[in-house]
């Protein structure tokens, strides 16, 4: 896995624009801007066609930059989008989480902070002996808000006594949090360390040693989150956890890396893509790994193998929130894709709106790599 941190959203401040405060008759037309995951819909194609965009209002007096605030220190890094919500019976906030582990909610108005927390002493990016993100991990991936459970969940990273006195990557940990969206109070923290995928038993989670990049979804009352490796380094595989979204207790975690050829690699990274959800199953892409099972013969899609790397995947998730592999597409040519390091895995996949079809094929997705190839798949 290896990004540029300058080609990703690096601001230290903030800027937003929101629809729901346009003037007059066009705020009634257009309606609320609410966005409570990434890229705003779980088809991840960031595709509202109830929004009315169209140049008359993007070129109108009226849309535009409303104010520019920059929260906590200067420099701080903030790579997670900002989460847009209107709780009943008030007013829009923009909630915004950092690498450095501070969450802020702001006026949507105003950009004045309304509450405010640091979970814990971030991540230093020594340790990963990786630039890809400096000088803090923190809160990377994307949140994930419920608004019926009045829920806002995200991923710290930190260290073992929250406190940074003792550093390393084996201190390193990696916190589950479900806060209020409006006061940001911790409703449950969970240290998931030391659990083992249900595919690979001899993995174990190391929070030190993975990274939380893509963005956060929910199915079936659990919260899912994807995690690969900083810069490809130490033992790390692609891992696939859920949370149970009431109690943030562990329901299940998969790796991309098992059976007999796994071994490492094949990190979930997406550019901070989010988990593709269709409802009853997750999508996901995973980067360059060890994929030598794909070598012993030709395979079906529908058969996956165990070791899954360059691969958009299919999960299929049960009511019980137990995880597999159900499908699954790998480019032929992933070993020169992986040689050159031109991920496969640099985006995420998403499905397209129901205008993009045809008579044979209902569902259209898509997803792009490194070697500036769009894949279009069924």
């Amino acid at each position: 896995m290896h990004f540029t941190i300058r080609a990703l959203a690096t601001a230290a401040a903030i800027a937003t624009t929101f629809l729901g405060h346009l003037h007059g008759a066009q705020a009634q037309a257009y309606g609320t801007a609410d966005c409570l995951l990434e890229n705003c819909s779980p088809s991840q194609s960031g595709y509202l066609d109830s929004y009315n965009f169209d140049p008359a209002v993007v070129g109108s007096s009226s849309f535009g930059q409303l104010w520019n605030v920059n929260p906590g220190r200067a420099g701080q890094v903030f790579l997670a989008q900002p989460i847009t919500y209107t709780p009943s019976g008030g007013s829009q906030s923009v909630i915004v989480a950092s690498e450095d582990n501070n969450v802020y909610v702001l006026d949507a108005a105003t950009g004045a902070a309304r509450a405010s927390i640091n979970t814990q002493a971030p991540f230093l990016a020594t340790d990963t002996k990786c630039t890809d993100i400096v000088p803090n991990i923190g809160i990377t991936g994307t949140p994930y808000l419920d608004a019926n459970l009045q829920t806002l969940y995200f991923w710290s990273k930190g260290y073992v006594d929250g406190t940074g006195t003792t550093t390393g990557l084996d201190q390193g940990r990696y916190k589950f949090y479900g806060v209020d969206p409006v006061t940001l109070k911790t409703k449950f923290v969970t240290d998931p360390q030391g659990i083992i995928p249900n595919n690979r038993p001899d993995q174990r989670f190391e929070g030190g040693k993975v990274l939380q990049r893509p963005g956060l979804t929910e199915l079936n009352g659990v919260i899912w989150a994807a995690f690969g490796g900083h810069c490809d380094n130490f033992n790390y595989t692609g891992w696939m956890v859920g949370m149970d979204a009431k109690t943030g207790a562990v329901v299940d975690s998969w790796v991309t890396q098992a059976g007999p050829f796994g071994t490492v690699g094949s990190g979930i990274w997406m550019a901070g893509a989010g988990i593709a959800n269709d409802g009853k199953n997750l999508w996901v892409v995973t980067g360059n790994g060890y994929g030598e099972e794909l070598n012993t013969a030709p395979r079906i899609g529908s058969s996956p193998p165990q070791a899954l790397p360059m691969s958009v995947i299919r999960l299929g998730v049960g009511v019980n929130g137990t995880i597999g592999a159900q499908d699954f597409f790998t480019p032929s040519d992933f070993r020169a894709i992986d040689a050159a390091d031109q991920d496969f895995g640099s985006s995420g996949v998403c499905f397209l709106p129901s205008g993009f079809s045809t008579s044979s094929v209902k569902r259209i997705a898509i997803a792009n790599g490194k070697n500036s190839k769009a894949y279009i798949m069924n």
